[in-house]
């Protein structure tokens, strides 16, 4: 099944990881699933709390990572959130919720396990991974 993501956001794989390396989300839209359902993914970045911490101003700017030491990779791993929603949900986005079919937590330790579950799992690539909002996603 082709990808369904808005091209208008795309970014390339170094773009992705850098986003989740800032402690950033990521989000997608994966293929449909075997009963024409839409599915949309959620990747946060789990921080270690002892060594740093993620910065939220607000809705308007984006959260930022304050290190406690400069550059050192403070990322554990990743929750994925995956959630397959039944037909009719865009007719009410503030209750999408009522139409969820499934709404599944992931967790992956490294970026590799992250870029083989996405692969393996929905034949997706990090670069089909974008900025929030840049899918229908109501995640």
């Amino acid at each position: 099944m082709a990808f369904e993501g808005n091209l208008d956001c795309a970014m390339n794989r170094v773009q992705v990881v850098e986003r989740l390396k800032l402690g950033r989300l990521v989000e997608a839209e994966a293929p449909r699933d075997e009963k024409n359902r839409r599915v949309f993914l959620e990747v946060r970045p789990k921080v270690d709390h002892a060594r740093g911490t993620v910065i939220s101003q607000g809705l308007v700017s984006e959260p930022y990572l304050l290190r406690n030491r400069p550059n050192e990779d403070i990322i554990l791993g990743y929750d994925i959130r995956v959630c397959a929603l039944n037909a009719g949900w865009e007719a009410e986005p503030d209750d999408w919720d009522h139409f969820a079919h499934t709404d599944e937590r992931i967790n992956c330790q490294s970026l590799d396990e992250l870029e083989k579950m996405l692969l393996d799992r929905f034949g997706l690539h990090l670069e089909n991974l974008t900025v929030p909002g840049a899918t229908e996603s109501p995640l």
